[in-house]
This record gives structure tokens, C-alpha cells and sequence, in this order.
């Protein structure tokens, strides 16, 4: 795979997406979460909440973790190319993640932060 900074922007770009999809779905994960682990007074209720779980979000989860190891494994590749394109492709996501909420861009930050070393040694 070429390098090069439109390369390494590419791959930081998709990265950034593929981190966003997972942490999208949160939000369900929580909200089943919550009704599962509350006091309810409908127990039919907090089973169906369930089994929506496994049966609605964990196949998400599973497609949108195995995207992300995808992309890590092309990040990879693309900052073995050029190093320092691909840090710098790496340092402008992380000023600028996106994400309607801090939390997500936090998390955004977080998850690309260790891949500032890809590339190196």
C-alpha cells in the first residue's frame, strides 16, 4: 500500500469513522444496560429489553469491532509507509474529532492516541 500524506489522511479519516460507529453504540448498550440492572416492575419488560440486547446490538457491536480491527490493520500498513505523514494525519484527527457530544469526541482521542506510535521502531 502507498504512503503519503493523502494516504495516511485516508486511513485516519476511516479509522476515525470506524471508532465513531462503535462508540455509537453505546447508547443502546447503556440503555439496555440500565433497564436490565433498575429495579422494574414489569419483568416481561426487562426480558424482552434483554433479549433485544443479544439479539439487536450484539451483532453491531461484533460487525462494528471487527471494522475497527480493519482499520487498525490497515493504519498499520499506511504509517509503516510514512511515519510522519501518518502522525500528522493522526495529530489532525485528534484536534478535531467530531462528535455531538465530548464524551465522544474524548473517546475519539483516546482510541487514536496510542496509534501516534504506529510506524515507529
Amino acid at each position: 500500500m502507498p504512503g503519503g500524506v493523502d494516504s495516511s489522511t485516508t486511513a485516519a479519516r476511516r479509522l476515525v469513522t470506524v471508532i465513531e460507529e462503535r462508540l455509537a453504540l453505546a447508547i443502546p448498550v447503556a440503555a439496555a444496560k440500565r433497564v436490565t440492572g433498575s429495579a422494574i416492575d414489569d419483568p416481561e419488560r426487562e426480558a424482552q429489553a434483554a433479549d433485544a440486547f443479544v439479539t439487536q446490538v450484539r451483532p453491531a457491536i461484533d460487525t462494528a469491532t471487527a471494522k475497527l480491527a480493519e482499520s487498525y490493520v490497515q493504519a498499520r500498513e499506511v504509517a509503516a509507509a510514512d511515519p510522519a505523514a501518518w502522525r500528522s494525519a493522526i495529530a489532525r484527527q485528534m484536534r478535531s474529532p467530531g462528535g455531538e457530544w465530548r464524551w465522544q469526541r474524548d473517546s475519539v482521542r483516546t482510541a487514536l492516541r496510542p496509534t501516534l506510535v504506529l510506524g515507529r521502531g
